[in-house]
């Protein structure tokens, strides 16, 4: 199946022991709280979406734009959004005695109730601030017993709407990530708010031998990934085929799910890569993935004489039918433009490669069996709630 690049736009995506984090270091100003309720009802799917970016310049415009992209899409699908920014803390809640069934600002779980107006999160500002997002999903999980969060980084967004995070979450594990050539990725992934998860991470974030190396909190997660003992791993972790929830810009074929921008603020610029947000948030809103696909496979766009004849070699006509072999156009489609595998773009990031990448996780039938069988515990997951609905 040929990709389809924006890169080639050239040519012409309660109950569980929960483990305490406020030992960590809290350093850093305080944000700003900002409760918007419409992003806060209570998921029936028990889902939530996570951002975070810290005071960055060059993030901030990107970061916009994906995070109202991300909040579109949870309002659609009634997921809870858990933001941090320098701008705003929500959607963390924080255990209180208080339990007052008329306040707006208060969440029952059982027989608990959490304030839904947590102040006090920040992120080590002696720590790279890709660490902060290990301790934002850890905080998260509070009174989200058995939720899955999504994590995305700044960069990522989701291009296609019409997927339910249901067709991805597979229930039987705690954490879904997906691989490139390099190693984990972690600019997109999934992890079930369980106890196991709570004491990996918290392993995880609290091993500061990582602070300075090169992927930072990538290889401290692909190190203690890398140190479960077989069973552990396979019990508890799930490796997704990347173009299922990573797809990087290279690599995007309509249809595609969710786009991670990966690089691209230091390979496209801060203008160049908010053109590209802009153009996928843009698809975002297509709910037919055909007429993606015809944007790029059309020889009729951006050409100065689209739609007119050439009559004369200095004379153009605006009578041109769609028919007329005179019509002008462009050479080529921007589909035309990319190339046979998905994974073209290795071979000129890694000179030593001669072949593109494969995914060994892609296997033969994934799409056909996997996806399938999540599909029909999504559909099942549905009919559930509506049976529960009605019985309230």
């Amino acid at each position: 199946m040929r990709s389809f690049s924006i890169v080639l736009v050239a040519c012409l995506v309660a109950s569980w022991n929960w483990y305490e984090v406020g030992a960590f270091d809290l350093d850093t100003v305080n944000a700003k709280l900002f409760y918007p309720n419409k992003d806060h009802k209570r998921s029936q799917h028990k889902y939530a979406i996570l951002h975070m970016t810290n005071n960055v310049w060059f993030f901030q415009e990107l970061s916009n734009i994906t995070l109202e992209n991300k909040r579109r899409y949870a309002r659609k699908y009634n997921v809870e959004m858990v933001v941090h920014t320098p701008y705003e803390t929500m959607g963390l809640l924080e255990k209180t005695k208080e339990c007052n069934e008329t306040d707006d600002y208060l969440v029952r779980v059982g027989s608990t109730c959490y304030s839904k107006l947590s102040k006090d999160f920040e992120i080590d500002s002696k720590r790279a601030p890709t660490f902060g997002k290990l301790k934002l999903l850890l905080h998260a999980c509070v009174g989200r017993a058995d939720y899955w969060l999504l994590w995305t980084d700044a960069d990522a967004l989701i291009v296609n709407h019409t997927i339910p995070l249901g067709r991805v979450v597979d229930d039987r594990y705690n954490l879904m990530f997906t691989e490139d050539w390099f190693m984990l990725n972690a600019g997109v992934f999934l992890m079930k708010c369980s106890s196991w998860t709570a004491m990996f991470l918290r392993d995880v974030y609290m091993d500061r031998s990582f602070d300075e190396a090169v992927a930072l909190d990538q290889s401290a997660l692909q190190y203690h990934i890398n140190q479960l003992p077989p069973e552990e791993k396979e019990k508890n972790l799930k490796i997704l085929p990347k173009h299922i929830i990573n797809v990087y810009t290279e690599e995007y074929i309509p249809g595609d799910f969710i786009v991670h921008m990966a690089g691209k603020l230091y390979e496209a610029t801060t203008p160049g890569t908010v053109a590209i947000a802009r153009q996928f948030d843009l698809f975002s809103f297509q709910e037919d993935v055909e007429n993606i696909r015809a944007f790029f496979s059309t020889r009729y766009l951006l050409n100065y004489y689209t739609g007119y004849c050439k009559v004369t070699e200095e004379t153009y006509s605006k009578e041109c039918k769609h028919p007329d072999d005179r019509r002008l156009m462009m050479k080529q489609s921007l589909g035309d433009c990319s190339k046979e595998s998905r994974y073209w773009h290795t071979v000129w990031r890694d000179k030593n490669r001669d072949a593109p990448w494969t995914d060994k996780h892609d296997v033969p039938g994934w799409d056909e069996h996997t996806r399938n069988s999540l599909l029909q515990r999504a559909y099942e997951e549905e009919q559930r709630l509506e049976r529960e609905a009605k019985e309230l």
